[in-house]
């Protein structure tokens, strides 16, 4: 499993598989729960497991936040609005001890909710990495991009000359096929010779309205669980495919935060059926019952356990005068908008 590959890249798990050490006092302090947006909405969440790698009893892993910044922004001439997931291990002393990790992607979507234009994601582990997607609804292309990879260090010197180490030579990969946006080509050079990222492939987009990203499809479901009746369908970028998830009001229900038992929506978000597969559930969330759906709970079955992600109370306290610069209500998809065969 890699942080890439879950819906809301909940790549705390590896934090117990993945069982190298690392020097977390070198890794910087988020302070989540004491960080402050600019008037927007910031949700703060603890992230817990309970699998094989706990001997199945609930361990705290991480704390995550979700923010949905207030000011617009504008991007490539389009109006924007930022997302960001923020993922931080540093206040669970196993966690930090085994796979200290500070993970961040960060989405522009258009204020409606309704297409995805960029998408980043930086991980600071043992194991640093750095994407970003552009979604370029002007050419209809999505461009991949990746971290620059490293491809020779002689550096190890000659075995009997400890005391003068032949010096190191670094060789970077080329550039891709493709030179870096401008808007992605603003890290500065690092030893002269390389910037962090570089062209990888691109994929067509479909004759589609809508694309999403994993983050953005979360805050677009959230204001669809009160009708039963309704399921909506969501195209989705994800790495080099594209995706199509089904977002499916389970009903009322009741959530506990710290000692309050709050009505809650229960929804339930699958990946659709593809070529006859049976739909495979990804999550359910619980949102609060009241117009802001603020999310509160997160559930994820895996393979290798359950990951839940509960809501801190600090959170909900004061939330009544935060906005963002999203537009609510995204609309149904039009059947035009999804291949037949997913119909």
């Amino acid at each position: 499993m890699h942080l890439r590959n879950s819906l809301l890249s909940m790549g705390a798990i590896l934090v117990l598989s993945a069982g190298l050490e690392a020097s977390a006092t070198e890794m910087e302090r988020w302070r989540l729960t004491e960080s402050t947006a600019d008037g927007g909405e910031y949700l703060v969440y603890r992230l817990s497991y309970r699998g094989i790698f706990t001997a199945f009893v609930w361990k705290e892993l991480a704390d995550l936040a979700l923010i949905a910044k207030r000011q617009p922004v504008n991007f490539q001439q389009q109006p924007g609005c930022s997302l960001e997931l923020k993922l931080s291990t540093e206040n669970y002393a196993l966690a930090e001890a085994l796979r200290p990790t500070r993970y961040r992607r960060h989405s522009i979507v258009d204020p409606s909710l309704r297409r995805a234009l960029l998408v980043e994601e930086i991980e600071d582990s043992t194991e640093d990495e750095q994407n970003a997607t552009w979604i370029n609804w002007t050419e209809k292309r999505i461009e991949l991009f990746r971290q620059r990879r490293q491809v020779d260090d002689d550096g190890a010197g000659f075995f009997f000359d400890d005391d003068a180490p032949y010096p190191a030579e670094k060789t970077w990969e080329e550039d891709g096929a493709k030179p870096l946006p401008a808007f992605l080509d603003t890290a500065p050079l690092l030893e002269g010779k390389y910037t962090p990222l570089i062209y990888d492939k691109s994929i067509d987009i479909p004759e589609l309205d809508s694309l999403l990203d994993p983050l953005s499809l979360i805050f677009a479901a959230r204001w669809h669980a009160g009708d039963a009746a309704q399921e909506l369908t969501f195209p989705v970028t994800f790495e080099d495919e594209i995706r199509y998830y089904r977002a499916h009001s389970l009903g009322h229900d009741v959530i506990e935060v710290a000692g309050a038992r709050l009505p809650a929506h229960k929804l339930q978000i699958k990946r659709t059926r593809i070529d006859g597969a049976r739909d495979r559930e990804l999550l359910i969330m619980w949102l609060s019952d009241d117009e802001r759906r603020i999310p509160l709970q997160f559930e994820i079955q895996t393979k290798v356990g359950k990951i839940k992600i509960h809501i801190r109370p600090a959170s909900l306290r004061g939330h009544q005068d935060v906005a963002s610069c999203l537009t609510l209500e995204p609309r149904q998809l039009a059947a035009k908008d999804i291949p037949p065969d997913m119909q």
